[in-house]
């Protein structure tokens, strides 16, 4: 029996679900289960999509009924992830692959198992390893933090790690319940009471799951935004023998910009994998200072779907970033001058396409 179970919980948005769910079972290791938690979307779609996974092994689906009024970003994903976690032990699993239904696993071996295990086993208080890839987008600073103390060496590698965890990644099961964890009210909450009890999240070298860039997100049962129309995949690498080059990687920086690539489908980097908002502004000035104006651009793999309208694929949609820009000219317009030239400066490369 596998020591190893991959969950997916979330909403059902059919594309982004499937994408997920294909993605885990291409890669995984054959003898690994994939449990899939659907926290919402309808009874109906969620039969069709286990009606589509039917006669594939080691695949079982759930789904979970929520209240709307729980916390808005987390209530119905949390209570999916309680009830994973609590059948994953009952059920004799170590260790769970966590993802959310708008992720894609990349690749997957039993080395990057193994790699995943030895992290845990060296690190006792180590409960999750992290295994997306670091964002300029979210963390333009990730590799800037040396001098913090935020690293340690493990067999002459840096090993970033952070206290506490967050809600996706390569989790030691027996670890959070000895620990009494529980999945409760939001991220920020449930990381500060695991940094509380000292539980460390590990950095991967070898990161396997992509989160799928501006997705539509779901807010207190609603959704929020479109889904962008891809290719059989969201999302391709784009360097040759890429798992190999992570494989052998020690110093040098990995960023999801420089590795991953939407499939047909047009996205605005550094990514961010949220919905988009003012507040990423903020943040692409703390990128463009550490990674230059090249880090800002219009990327994509592959041809889009000649068959849609123009701009219909491209994250975030053009609307919203005409609605951003008009409120960045309203705070200028209101004496906000210094904001606004804040604002412009990572507005100047936005329509450069690569």
């Amino acid at each position: 029996m596998s020591k190893v179970v991959h969950g997916i919980v979330g909403w059902n948005i059919p594309e982004y679900t499937c994408n997920a769910i294909d993605s885990v079972i291409t890669n995984r290791i054959k003898t690994e289960p994939l449990y899939v938690y659907i926290t919402g979307g309808g009874r109906g779609e969620f039969e069709l999509l286990r009606d589509r996974w039917s006669n594939i092994s080691l695949v079982f689906f759930e789904y979970i009924e929520h209240d709307t009024d729980l916390v808005s970003k987390t209530g119905a994903l949390y209570k999916g992830y309680t009830a994973l976690f609590s059948v994953a032990r009952n059920s004799g699993y170590e260790f769970i692959n966590l993802m959310q239904t708008d992720m894609q696993l990349m690749w997957w071996d039993e080395e990057i198992v193994n790699h995943y295990l030895s992290l845990l086993g060296e690190f006792k208080k180590g409960i999750v390893v992290i295994t997306d890839f670091p964002r300029k987008g979210s963390s333009p600073g990730m590799y800037k933090w040396e001098s913090e103390g935020n690293f340690v060496s493990s067999k002459d590698q840096k090993i970033f790690y952070f206290a506490g965890h967050g809600d996706w990644g390569f989790f030691s099961i027996n670890r959070f319940f000895e620990e009494g964890l529980v999945w409760a009210n939001d991220e920020t909450y449930v990381q500060r009471i695991s940094a509380s009890i000292g539980l460390l999240s590990l950095l991967s070298r070898v990161p396997s799951v992509a989160p799928i860039p501006w997705p539509a997100v779901i807010r207190k049962g609603k959704i929020y935004g479109v889904t962008a129309r891809g290719n059989e995949r969201f999302l391709l690498n784009t360097i040759p023998n890429a798992l190999a080059f992570l494989k052998s990687s020690q110093n040098h920086e990995i960023w999801y910009e420089d590795i991953i690539r939407t499939w047909g489908w047009w996205s605005f980097e550094p990514a961010w994998a949220t919905c988009f908002t003012l507040a990423y502004f903020r943040r692409l000035r703390i990128t463009l200072r550490m990674h230059g104006v090249e880090s800002i651009r219009w990327t994509r793999f592959g041809f889009a779907d000649r068959r849609l309208p123009p701009f219909s694929n491209f994250r975030p949609r053009i609307a919203d970033l005409v609605l951003v820009i008009v409120g960045v000219i309203y705070s200028f317009l209101h004496k906000k001058a210094p904001k606004f030239l804040r604002h412009l400066q990572g507005l100047k490369k936005l329509f450069t396409f690569y």
